[in-house]
């Protein structure tokens, strides 16, 4: 069994690489969605405004662009909150995909971290094997 028998630090690597690049992704998700309620926030305040100036009345042609305005203002809201719902299940799919990367690769690591142990220990009983026959050979001269 050679130290370099098996690749484990560039699997490691590539996990990581996938963990940082999906962590990065969330985080793009979270500051869209955040971005998402701020203008949910903003379009509810100028629809309640709307809505005010729509109560108050006015003239008909006022009061029918008004009313389809606030209509309008309406559909952006739930245009905003199915795309503030979609972006919350992309994230948790992330989230979950990043678990599973996180798990594989720290079974990776364990399995290193076995592999290391193992060569280490298999060099020592070759290091005793060489010592134990050079002991050998000089009480034999």
């Amino acid at each position: 069994m050679k130290p370099g028998a098996f690749r484990f630090n560039a699997l490691l690597d590539v996990y990581q690489i996938q963990e940082d690049s999906l962590v990065g992704e969330i985080s793009s998700l979270e500051n869209e969605r955040k971005g998402m309620l701020a203008r949910i926030d903003d379009l509810s305040q100028e629809c309640q405004v709307a809505t005010a100036a729509f109560v108050e009345g006015g003239r008909g042609d006022e009061l029918e662009a008004a009313a389809r305005y606030v209509e309008g203002l309406r559909h952006w809201i739930e245009q905003s909150r199915a795309r503030e719902e979609d972006l919350k299940k992309e994230i948790g799919e992330k989230i979950l995909a990043l678990r599973a990367i996180r798990t594989e690769r720290m079974r990776f690591g364990k399995l290193k971290e076995r592999h290391s142990k193992l060569v280490y220990q298999h060099t020592k009983r070759l290091e005793q094997k060489v010592t134990d026959e050079f002991a050998q050979r000089k009480r034999d001269v």
